[in-house]
């Protein structure tokens, strides 16, 4: 995998080295114009009608729709294995945070290239689902990092629990 482009730090793009945004409108906002397009493409699936033409409610749309828990988890359901379980594991992290190096180690994705990893990557940044940033551990601070944010994460993990709920979380002891 090839390291980030320092040019890039910090401009706006999506791409910089800090740490996490831990809330979804900031990682919205360090979107690209171009990459807020693919996110407004992506997220309004079944939305009939044309790309606003300013930034500002290309934004406002975008953030709209990835706040609802439900939304974002049938729109990851809806993505190719590979960027599913790239998510996924990174869902299943510490801090919904994982080095380059502990993605490319780990044994669900070892079936992919460093390129096809570099693509899935990239695919779910673009799409406002993983951002690229530093680590933010002890052990590997600084270090090219993909995170999801806090928020977000907390949310499809409840929206996920909420799922598996069976009759035996209605009921109680008392009847």
């Amino acid at each position: 995998m090839t390291p980030s482009d320092p040019s890039t730090v910090g401009n706006g793009s999506g791409r910089g080295n800090g740490h996490a945004a831990r809330c979804v409108s900031d990682l919205v906002g360090t979107l690209s114009r171009s990459d807020l397009s693919e996110a407004w493409r992506f997220w309004a699936d079944d939305q009939p009608g044309k790309i606003p033409s300013t930034l500002k409610r290309l934004r406002a749309d975008v953030l709209g729709w990835i706040v609802e828990p439900a939304r974002v988890l049938g729109r990851i359901e809806n993505l190719g294995r590979r960027d599913q379980t790239l998510h996924n594991l990174l869902l299943s992290a510490p801090r919904f945070e994982l080095t380059v190096g502990q993605i490319v180690a780990a044994k669900d994705l070892a079936y992919l290239s460093s390129y096809e990893l570099e693509a899935s990557l990239e695919l779910l940044r673009r799409r406002a689902l993983v951002q690229e940033c530093a680590s933010r551990r002890v052990s590997t601070d600084g270090v090219r990092s993909f995170a999801i944010c806090q928020d977000m994460g907390n949310a499809l993990l409840g929206e996920r629990r909420a799922r598996r709920r069976g009759i035996f979380d209605a009921l109680t002891l008392r009847g």
